[in-house]
């Protein structure tokens, strides 16, 4: 058998999310999150009642961290700077300084072990004042101060990291927040999901332009999204239309615009007709076909088996599933540690 070898700079690597590692330790008050407002109305799901204010305190302890992850052999490590973290003041554009030292500081640390440092701009760590304000990422508001953030930590670190994500996994939250109802803000409200969907996809492209001037530096930006393959239970045409509308609800939606420069028609007209269609300036498009990524990221879990849907699906409140029923394959089988 000849031999496989990984290419030289190939990185083999972890990731996180600042809110699922870091804690609270060193914010000050109003550095809330989206994740603190979930913990804080929900404590009793999370496992063991742990969650995002204490987490595994990577704050404190990330020199040891990142010196384990080193001996393990990684060359890489994506991490998220926290927006909330990050401005002390969200709205005004105000950044922390002592957020700033902290990361410099992290990113120092990952370089001295022998690693490349990659850094999520977003990880679900919206501030929690931009869901007071502006109901999230529903509000266009949202959008703009994105883009002041990210040229702030640009500003502070173009020179020091090379690779870049504007978002980890953006329909997560979206989805499971504004459609299913199951994290925070916990609500059946299709529209603005949709919404909040347009708003980040159109976030990347001020996040593609704010990264224009340090191309010549060797800097990249993508989108880690999450792809989950689907597949229909038959050939039979009912089911193979099911999984094509499950694919375009749940992954084209965003693939399409990051890497065509545009939505899939059908899936306008589909939010058109269930009156789910997203507000928008014409200029937006453009920016969508202009502003493209540089590299995909993909976040891997499992892949989603659908079938054509047996019995009928509430009309009053649009959901994707009114094209298509999950179908579990017989036989399957998934970790049990879990």
């Amino acid at each position: 058998m000849e031999k496989q070898r990984i290419p030289a700079d190939f990185l083999i690597g972890t990731s996180s999310s600042a809110w699922q590692i870091e804690g609270c330790a060193g914010k000050k008050e109003g550095q809330e999150s989206w994740a603190e407002l979930f913990y804080d109305t929900n404590p009793d799901i999370w496992y063991d009642d742990v969650g995002p204010k204490k987490a595994s305190d990577f704050y404190h302890h990330y020199k040891e961290d990142i010196k384990t992850m080193a001996s393990f052999g990684m060359t890489g490590f994506r991490f998220t700077i926290q927006w909330a973290r990050f401005m002390k003041d969200p709205i005004a554009g105000i950044v922390d300084y002592d957020a700033v030292e902290y990361y410099r500081d992290v990113i120092h640390e990952i370089k001295k072990n022998g690693m490349e440092p990659v850094i999520s701009l977003e990880h679900w760590d919206i501030p929690a004042i931009l869901f007071e304000k502006y109901n999230g990422w529903v509000g266009r508001e949202t959008v703009y101060l994105y883009e002041q953030y990210v040229k702030a930590v640009l500003k502070e670190f173009h020179k020091e990291v090379k690779l870049w994500f504007a978002f980890t996994e953006p329909n997560i939250p979206i989805d499971n927040g504004y459609m299913d109802g199951i994290w925070y803000p916990f609500k059946h409200a299709p529209k603005e999901a949709y919404q909040a969907h347009f708003h980040k996809i159109l976030a990347t492209t001020k996040a593609v332009k704010a990264m224009e001037p340090y191309k010549e530096d060797g800097c990249r930006l993508g989108v880690m999204l999450h792809m989950t393959p689907i597949y229909a239970r038959s050939g039979e045409a009912r089911d193979v239309q099911a999984a094509y509308y499950a694919d375009l609800f749940q992954v084209r939606i965003y693939l399409d615009p990051y890497l065509k420069g545009e939505f899939p028609q059908e899936l306008l007209r589909k939010l058109e007709e269930h009156n789910c269609m997203f507000a928008y300036e014409q200029a937006d498009f453009e920016d969508i076909k202009k502003y493209r990524i540089d590299m995909l990221g993909i976040d891997y879990y499992f892949p989603i088996r659908v079938k054509a849907r047996e019995t009928a699906y509430d009309k009053d409140v649009f959901h994707p599933e009114f094209y298509y029923e999950p179908w579990v394959m017989p036989g399957r089988k998934y970790n049990a540690d879990r």
